[in-house]
């Protein structure tokens, strides 16, 4: 999650080359549609908070190791 974060700008990126380069309609309406979907709030609030949560998850393992 922290890498889909990480890399926000360059997904955005990929799917505008994609809709650019791909001439299949199929396609370019699945890319809009999950282009449309990393911007609404709720996407970058669940990557957000699931980042997070994996984040403390990882280091309560750590410490009980």
């Amino acid at each position: 999650m922290q890498t889909v974060l990480d890399n926000y700008e360059v997904l955005l990126s990929v799917w505008t080359e994609s809709q650019e380069e791909h001439l299949d309609s199929n396609i370019r309406v699945r890319v809009t549609g999950v282009e449309a979907q990393m911007f609404t709030f709720d996407f970058l609030f669940g990557v957000s908070l699931s980042a997070l949560i994996c984040d403390t998850v990882t280091t309560l393992e750590i410490f009980a190791a």
